[in-house]
């Protein structure tokens, strides 16, 4: 382990920190994590089941499995910037209704493109 102010010195240094302060730390409280196949390979690379259940990480799931709401949890995406992804996180939220989580927090592991954040807002 390494103090928060020394400088991480390895790619899994880098991924650790940066995926448990600002994708884990974007939300405050109990929380759902969400990721396709390829995020999922990315941070079991760096990070153990027990990393990111201490930090208030409730359940862990796959994006292409059908998932179990819950409308008072956050949830993060985490994913491959894909439209096959995007439309199964929008799937999510087809109607107020029927929204599967609370608030929603995404990440793409690599750059999106316009058009995918024109589905997202959609």
């Amino acid at each position: 382990g390494s103090s928060a102010d020394e400088a991480p010195r390895s790619m899994r240094e880098i991924v650790q920190k940066k995926f448990l302060d600002e994708v884990i730390g974007c939300a405050a409280g109990w929380k759902v994590l969400v990721m396709d196949a390829v995020a999922t390979k990315v941070i079991s690379s760096a990070l153990t089941m027990y990393d990111i259940m201490e930090r208030r990480v409730t359940l862990v799931e796959q994006l292409a499995k059908n998932r179990q709401p819950f409308p008072d949890m956050d949830v993060i995406y985490l994913a491959s910037p894909t439209m096959d992804s995007v439309k199964k996180i929008v799937g999510d939220f087809e109607s107020r209704q029927k929204a599967k989580y609370g608030s929603v927090h995404i990440f793409f592991i690599d750059q999106a493109s316009p058009e995918l954040f024109s589905v997202i807002q959609s």
